[in-house]
């Protein structure tokens, strides 16, 4: 008996969530309509791969970004004005944090954009750039990016572990992770550095650019995920209708 696979998000439905992503950067200035985007795009992918995890590692992602946007604008920057002083000591700025608010739902916006990346199929990604006749160099660049996003996750959570081990703070706890992050980040960087001098050779033995690569035969693409291909334009669309009308 075979296991379940669990849904993914298909190439073309990245490339359109992508698309109309870049499109509602580009076309909703107000607050309500960038925030009722983010939030459908996000409910969309939660329903689509049935895991409502994928809410908390977009938490997990936007927290160390967010919170000093806001707290940067909406308090240290001068070059808002100060509305009225919370106990006579903090400043409250509401136009800067208005800011702060519009930057923050980018972040969160294009946070979206890698979730629904990180959950397609890796497999089919490569075989849709070899039907579209990418170029080599840009499937290298698509494979190795997505092979190195992984390989740096899994070297940061060993260096995590072995820290902890040597019982160095590093969480749990945002804030203790957040202190730790730089002792962290560090070696794993120089060791994907390190380490990507070997896969070039690698590649070259074997016989990657050598040749043509063969086109692989067009899968068979369910109803369904043909419609979830076209949710992120609904969305678009609604959140356009809303603005226009409000």
């Amino acid at each position: 008996m075979t296991a379940r696979r669990a849904p993914k998000v298909s190439p073309m439905g990245a490339v359109v969530m992508m698309i109309a992503s870049i499109g509602s950067l580009a076309a909703f200035r107000s607050i309500p309509a960038l925030a009722m985007y983010a939030g459908l795009a996000t409910i969309a992918l939660i329903i689509q791969l049935q895991n409502a995890r994928v809410a908390v590692v977009m938490i997990k992602w936007c927290l160390p970004f967010v919170v000093p946007l806001l707290f940067v604008h909406g308090v240290m920057n001068a070059s808002y004005p100060t509305a009225y002083w919370l106990m006579d000591v903090i400043p409250w700025r509401p136009t800067g944090f208005r800011y702060g608010v519009i930057v923050s739902l980018h972040f969160i916006v294009i946070a979206t954009i890698a979730a629904y990346w990180l959950h397609t199929e890796r497999d089919d990604l490569v075989d849709a750039l070899i039907r579209m006749k990418f170029p080599i160099w840009s499937i290298l660049f698509v494979t190795q990016g997505v092979a190195v996003g992984a390989m740096v996750e899994r070297r940061v959570s060993n260096v995590y572990l072995a820290q902890r081990a040597r019982g160095i703070c590093v969480g749990p706890g945002i804030l203790a992770r957040l202190r730790a992050f730089p002792s962290v980040l560090i070696p794993a960087v120089i060791g994907t550095l390190l380490e990507a001098e070997s896969r070039i050779p690698a590649l070259v033995s074997r016989g990657f650019g050598s040749s043509k690569l063969a086109v692989p035969p067009k899968p068979f693409v369910r109803i369904a995920n043909q419609l979830w291909s076209g949710i992120p334009i609904l969305i678009f669309a609604l959140v356009g209708l809303f603005e226009f009308l409000s």
